[in-house]
């Protein structure tokens, strides 16, 4: 079964699994060879059927199950992508190489990641805050606005090169139209606004999480 590049940086570099992990095995035995065949295994009947088939001692073929944690990996997967739809930063799923490993790592233990509820809900469950306001003209204005890149933020490995970094990282943020995130002394207005900021809030969050690189920053 030829694999896309895709389903290989999302299998291997997001989630961290070595070439013909059981993950990727079980994923390719159910006949998953693209990232959108993933996001469509979004019934939990749909992922407690993976299984990958393995040799025994006896040298005989066998099907295993995924241990629980694997399964679990490719729910947060599934829920990522949709979380990041609800934010106006959509994934394509043609192309999946700039998915950042850091930042689903950062999602899979926010309180955004809510395993017990299903992934067609994410948008909901995304932020009490943005939910009520996620349509307006302010955030549709915004989202379809200068396009979010996380990987023209700059980077920080030691403090001593704080002065450097918090310049080009403030520059940046503007240039994205996130400034509002780090000035204290902005205050939202109306709800639209607000809305708008807790969006803001969530991706410099995914940012910040990428960039910085030394132990005490963390």
């Amino acid at each position: 079964m030829a694999t896309d590049g895709g389903f290989i940086h999302v299998t291997q570099t997001v989630m961290g699994l070595p070439a013909g992990a059981p993950t990727i095995l079980a994923l390719q035995e159910y006949g998953c060879d693209n990232v959108a065949d993933i996001c469509m295994l979004r019934d939990p009947t749909d992922l407690d059927a993976l299984e990958y088939t393995s040799i025994n001692d006896n040298g005989d073929t066998e099907s295993l199950p995924l241990p629980g944690a694997k399964l679990a990996m490719i729910r947060a997967f599934i829920h990522f992508v949709r979380y990041k739809h609800s934010i106006g930063e959509p994934i394509d799923v043609s192309d999946c190489r700039t998915i950042d490993k850091d930042e689903f790592n950062a999602y899979r233990v926010s309180s955004h990641f809510r395993p017990e509820s299903s992934p067609s809900a994410v948008s909901t469950a995304a932020s009490t805050t943005t939910s009520h306001a996620h349509q307006s003209d302010t955030l549709k204005d915004w989202q379809k606005g200068v396009k979010r890149d996380l990987s023209q933020f700059p980077t920080i490995r030691d403090v001593k090169d704080w002065d450097k970094f918090q310049l080009e990282f403030e520059s940046t943020a503007k240039a994205q139209g996130v400034g509002d995130v780090l000035n204290p002394n902005y205050q939202p207005t109306t709800t639209e606004d607000r809305a708008l900021l807790a969006v803001k809030n969530e991706f410099m969050y995914s940012v910040l999480v990428k960039c910085i690189k030394y132990d005490q920053g963390r």
